[in-house]
């Protein structure tokens, strides 16, 4: 986890601080657009998520380099960052409840510990839209969400569990299918993976229908719509933002758009037995400040990255 601060003595609530848990596409990404916006790195924390006891020791950490910035710089407003996680569409139960666990975990640092220390405080948290209403189309700001499966499930017992806070308190942002640049070791989403896997020659094996309608988002439209909320402070009219494009597309477009793109055929083996229902959403739902890059643009540009990295490692 990072650690971000800006000194914002210039302003009615004084330093800044954002502590951000998870640090992979969407948090990495929020993390990037903060610092390009004038934000320092204060400290990078490893946090063993895997185990319960170094995952409370590194949270203690977490704790003390908080009150170190505290004692530094005076009060002002401490936000936390939710991004973090593995669980993914096909996760069990078990990675679901270790999830929740670590995510509890990190509540209650907020709850006991920032209070104590900020006069005024803020959590951000990253769900998913696609595991809240699998399986809906049009989806508007009423839409109830529906979980068909065990992560769905985890995605609306976090914010849930979020209830606890004030509602003035907490941001949540409902993601659809986000995707952004290929970096090794992290998942990037559908599309980067097809186009990695159609330079490389190998297979895409998609669990869905070939005509399966899905909503794609650029993680750095996300990343950027978030880092600009949590840097105006102000509440806005609403607490719940739909982070979607609007714009539904079925995967076989999107692998004939990649294929084009790399100017190769891909091999992509579809399997419709769990994931083959449409989720959609309707652009009324979306706010408006919510910049969206087109979608071929977002492509040609994944695209480029991944015939620049295999070339590099060859």
């Amino acid at each position: 986890m990072l650690i971000l601060e800006r000194n914002a003595a210039d302003r009615p609530y004084g330093h800044q601080v954002v502590a951000v848990f998870g640090v992979g596409t969407v948090g990495g990404a929020v993390a990037n657009s903060l610092v390009s916006s004038g934000w320092r790195v204060a400290d990078d924390i490893v946090i063993s998520w895997d185990s319960e006891s170094g995952r409370r020791k590194s949270l203690v950490d977490c704790g003390s380099a908080l009150l170190s910035l505290r004692r530094m710089h005076g009060d002002g407003i401490c936000s936390f960052v939710w991004s973090a996680g593995r669980a993914g569409f096909s996760s069990g139960m078990d990675q679901v409840e270790q999830e929740m666990n670590a995510f509890r975990d990190v509540l209650n640092l907020y709850c006991d510990v920032v209070p104590k220390l900020y006069s005024r405080s803020q959590w951000h948290h990253v769900s998913s839209a696609g595991g809240l209403f699998e399986g809906q189309r049009l989806v508007v700001a009423s839409s109830r969400p529906n979980p068909q499966r065990p992560y769905g499930v985890l995605k609306l017992r976090q914010e849930e569990a979020l209830q606890v806070l004030p509602e003035n308190e907490r941001v949540v942002y409902r993601l659809s299918s986000v995707f952004g640049s290929v970096r090794r070791g992290q998942r990037c989403g559908l599309i980067p993976t097809m186009a990695r896997n159609g330079v490389l020659g190998r297979i895409t094996r998609i669990v869905g229908r070939s005509g399966t309608l899905r909503d794609f988002a650029w993680t750095e439209d996300v990343a950027r719509f978030i880092a600009q909320v949590i840097a105006q402070v102000r509440g806005r009219q609403t607490n719940l933002f739909l982070m979607a494009s609007g714009r539904p597309v079925s995967i076989s477009e999107v692998q004939r758009q990649v294929e084009s793109c790399l100017r190769r055929r891909l091999y992509v083996s579809y399997s419709d037995q769990q994931n083959g229902s449409d989720i959609t959403f309707s652009e009324r739902a979306i706010p408006e400040d919510f910049r969206r890059t087109n979608l071929d643009e977002c492509l040609r540009r994944v695209c480029r990255e991944c015939l620049a990295d295999v070339a590099l490692i060859a």
